[in-house]
């Protein structure tokens, strides 16, 4: 569905404003029929913006609303709410705070690597992080291996660790 709804998105919202579409966050539906998604864009100006897109579900037609836009080097603060448990929430601080729930963990992750990454790229600074585990949110080093790769690598070896220490005992 992911891959579905971001061809969608591009051809149907992007495109048309000759925008190009960097990434896409779905969040959790608040109704049936109904979701939501933030996506990043950048513009022909060289703008990186995030988008909230509203999606409508009617019958065999898919309708989008732009409920809210915010330029990337205007994200100030991502807080993750909780870096020791695996939840979903984020804040995106911009002049108001904006709170979301990304349909997965790893999404959530994936997407804070992702504005990180672009606004070094675009803007030469960082966004400041708060209630993350930095495990998770470091770039992935030298090796240039996609960061979910990594987070899978290490997420395999904390398990054959635990396994090894209980064949001990």
């Amino acid at each position: 569905m992911a891959a579905s709804l971001r061809s969608a998105l591009e051809s149907d919202v992007f495109r048309p404003k000759r925008e190009r579409l960097l990434y896409v966050l779905q969040l959790v539906p608040c109704k049936e029929n109904e979701d939501r998604c933030l996506c990043v864009s950048v513009t022909r100006g060289n703008s990186v913006r995030i988008i909230c897109v509203h999606m409508i579900q009617e019958k065999t037609v898919n309708l989008y609303k732009i409920e809210h836009k915010w330029l990337l080097k205007d994200l100030t603060l991502i807080d993750g709410k909780d870096g020791t448990q695996d939840n979903r929430w984020l804040d995106l601080h911009f002049e108001k705070v904006y709170n979301w729930e990304a349909c997965t963990t790893a999404s959530k992750y994936a997407f804070v690597r992702r504005l990180r990454k672009l606004k070094k790229s675009y803007y030469q600074e960082d966004i400041e992080l708060l209630n993350f585990d930095t495990d998770y949110v470091e770039d992935a080093g030298f090796l240039q291996v996609p960061e979910d790769i990594v987070l899978a690598l290490k997420l395999c070896l904390q398990a054959m660790n635990c396994v090894c220490l209980l064949s001990c005992l």
